[in-house]
């Protein structure tokens, strides 16, 4: 019982950082020159280090779990334009239009930073 409860709080918390972590990486990658990079980085790198505990604790995350949790929070266009609108209140706006594949390659890059 306490296994799978762990389990259970693991991923409830993974699906409760999906939506800051997805904005956090929008922000990166696509304003990677930005004086608040390094700020994101930071708080990207605090939740891998909370995943990664998790992770060591039996919980038993998987490439596929997290990636499913990440691009959950973009896989309709109302989920895309409530990224962008996270996005813009950070006073930013996109010059081009937003590159959603760019942005599935750091979920990737993240779950292997978790992982790893």
């Amino acid at each position: 019982m306490n296994a799978a409860f762990r389990r259970y709080e693991a991923l409830e918390r993974l699906e409760s950082y999906a939506p800051v972590i997805s904005e956090h990486l929008a922000l990166i990658t696509w304003f990677s020159d930005h004086e608040s990079c390094k700020h994101w980085q930071a708080e990207l790198d605090a939740w891998a280090t909370a995943m990664k505990r998790y992770n060591k604790g039996k919980i038993n995350y998987t490439e596929e779990l997290i990636l499913d949790a990440l691009e959950m929070t973009i896989d309709s266009d109302d989920k895309k334009d409530l990224i962008l609108i996270q996005v813009e209140s950070h006073g930013l706006m996109l010059k081009n239009k937003a590159d959603w594949h760019e942005l599935e390659a750091a979920f990737k890059a993240f779950s292997m930073k978790v992982l790893g």
